[in-house]
C-alpha cells in the first residue's frame, strides 16, 4: 500500500508541475540518505537527474528492477526524489 500511495502522490505532483510550469523544464533528482546502511543501489542512483517522464537507471543490489520511475527502489529504501529546474 505504501508503494501505491507514493505512486498516486507522484502522479498528482507530476500533473501539478505540468500545468503550472508552462515553458519551464523540471527534472527529478534522486537523493539518497548516505550513511553506513546505504545500499549499493542507492549509492549509485544518488544525484541522478532524469526527465519527469523517464525512469531512474538502477545498478547494484538490492533493487526491484533495472529502471524505476521513483523510489522505493528496494525494501526499506530511504531514497527520496526532489525537483530541479533546468
Amino acid at each position: 500500500s505504501a508503494y501505491w500511495t507514493a505512486w498516486v502522490m507522484w502522479a498528482s505532483f507530476n500533473q501539478v508541475i505540468e500545468t503550472r510550469a508552462a515553458g519551464m523544464e523540471y527534472k527529478k533528482v534522486a537523493a539518497a540518505v548516505i550513511d553506513g546502511r546505504t545500499t549499493d543501489t542507492c549509492n549509485t542512483v544518488d544525484g541522478q537527474i532524469q526527465p519527469l517522464d523517464q525512469p531512474f537507471i538502477l545498478r547494484g543490489t538490492p533493487r526491484y528492477a533495472d529502471k524505476m520511475m521513483m523510489p522505493p527502489f528496494h525494501a526499506y529504501c530511504r531514497t527520496g526524489v526532489a525537483l530541479v529546474l533546468e
